[in-house]
């Protein structure tokens, strides 16, 4: 067990890159490799814009497009019995039957269109945790997860001509959502007042529904965020920072077989199968969030226990180090700061 510990230790070791002081060359501690750890939590929030398509593979076909009671389903012509009840972002689908009888039967509640479009936009929250070390001094790296809130009420229909159909209204106006994630930052200024990067984060996010009652498979492939973060150093060991970020990500399911008719004539009567294309639902999500939050790294050293001693700066004891402030105190008595990034 200790040789595997040394091993572990020497890997770490150079990965942090941290430097010594004339104040601190004794024997290297856990203290001094967490020192190189910054824990952060944030809060915040921003504006959601969805857009959902459902379509075949070939703009030159059609599908049949109803809706009754609210909800929206998909008609396949090799599949009489069965309809596709379309949750959008609640969930893909699920097949149902068929509610609407005969397909030659159009009404005012069906259209034939190759594809339908629908945009909503929806607000959310969210609370983040995270850490990460800062190698070289600019290059950062780190892990975190973070719980959103989203709100959204309706996606209304876009196309034109096709102002009947109503919007799709939410049976539960708010969904939730989990997201482990990595981050990879660049730091372009940096100082003992402020510090400027440019942040990349990817994850993926695990969706909750209230109204299924189930976990959603939306955008298990990945998120992507881009963003500016500004850091104001307390002290050494505690910042406060803001980060104004941009994320996109968007998902591709295919479900029924493409029997459909041609788009022409917008009729039943000419029922063509094309079982080697798909109908494909895609669903975008793009955000533009704020947060704000603050960060703390562990002391390499204790503060002084000395009694009577009134020294702020790092100093030593006994050939032994102290700091002589508290880990939210950045400036001595005299206004002088006490450290150096």
């Amino acid at each position: 067990m200790r040789s595997l510990t040394r091993k572990i230790f020497f890997l770490l070791l150079p990965l942090l890159s941290i430097k010594y002081t004339a104040l601190s060359k004794e024997a290297f501690s856990w203290r001094q490799l967490f020192n190189r750890v910054h824990f952060n939590v944030s809060a915040g929030g921003g504006n959601n814009t969805y857009e959902h398509k459902i379509g075949t593979a070939s703009k030159a076909r059609a599908m049949l497009f109803c809706h009754k009671d609210g909800n929206f389903y998909i008609l396949s012509p090799t599949e009489p019995d069965k309809a596709y009840h379309v949750h959008w972002y609640e969930a893909p689908y699920d097949e149902v039957n068929n509610v609407f009888g005969n397909l030659a039967q159009t009404s005012e509640n069906s259209v034939a269109m190759s594809t339908i479009n629908l945009t909503g936009e929806g607000r959310t929250c969210l609370l983040s945790v995270s850490c990460h070390t800062d190698l070289c001094r600019v290059l950062r790296l780190g892990v975190g997860s973070t719980v959103f809130r989203d709100r959204i009420k309706r996606l209304t229909p876009t196309n034109e001509g096709y102002e009947q159909f109503p919007p799709y209204i939410f049976k539960s106006e708010n969904h939730y959502r989990l997201r482990p994630f990595t981050i990879i930052g660049f730091k372009l200024f940096e100082n003992n007042t402020l510090s400027v990067l440019v942040t990349c984060n990817a994850g993926f996010d695990v969706i909750y529904s209230p109204s299924q009652k189930k976990f959603l498979e939306f955008f298990k492939g990945g998120t992507q965020s881009i963003g500016l973060t500004v850091e104001r150093h307390i002290s050494e060991y505690c910042s406060v920072f803001a980060r104004g970020s941009y994320e996109y990500r968007d998902v591709l399911h295919k479900f029924c077989k493409e029997p459909d008719f041609d788009i022409k004539t917008s009729t039943s009567k000419q029922l063509k199968q094309h079982n080697e294309k798909a109908t494909v639902v895609l669903l975008k999500l793009s955000s533009f969030l704020l947060q704000i939050g603050f960060s703390l790294n562990m002391p390499e050293i204790p503060i002084c226990s000395v009694i009577g001693c009134n020294v702020e700066r790092k100093h030593k004891h006994e050939g032994k180090t102290y700091r002589g402030a508290s880990i939210f105190k950045g400036k001595d008595a005299r206004k002088r700061s006490l450290f150096n990034k």
